[in-house]
């Protein structure tokens, strides 16, 4: 569980400094729509069309499981979040970015810590 809130953490710190590389991804890509969960999706894990464009050198060592997981979890605690990250990436301010990131982090932090509560 360690290892998964450090991965999450990293993640965390990498899309607040090179959020503006998805904005110039989704400028170029201004035809098509990604939703706000694609996005994240994209940027965190790498996946979709999407993720295939930005140049994340770090590797993502989930599995498509506990990536799906981690996201189905997100949307349950705050089912707007993703929208309103996509929202904050298109307004290109990148303060609202790293806002709506942090909520993310503390979705999926409080989410774990009640898990590895429940454990103990």
């Amino acid at each position: 569980m360690k290892k998964l809130s450090l991965l999450l953490f990293s993640l965390t710190i990498l899309l607040t400094f090179i959020g503006g590389g998805i904005t110039t991804v989704l400028a170029s890509n201004d035809e098509t729509n990604y939703s706000g969960e694609e996005i994240y999706k994209a940027y965190y894990f790498g996946q979709g069309e999407l993720g295939s464009q930005l140049n994340i050198k770090e590797k993502n060592e989930l599995s498509l499981e506990e990536q799906n997981e981690i996201v189905k979890n997100i949307k349950k605690a705050s089912p707007n979040v993703f929208e309103n990250l996509k929202s904050s990436i298109k307004s290109e301010n990148p303060v609202a970015v790293n806002t709506e990131v942090e909520k993310i982090y503390d979705v999926i932090d409080e989410y774990y810590y009640k898990r590895i509560k429940c454990i103990i």
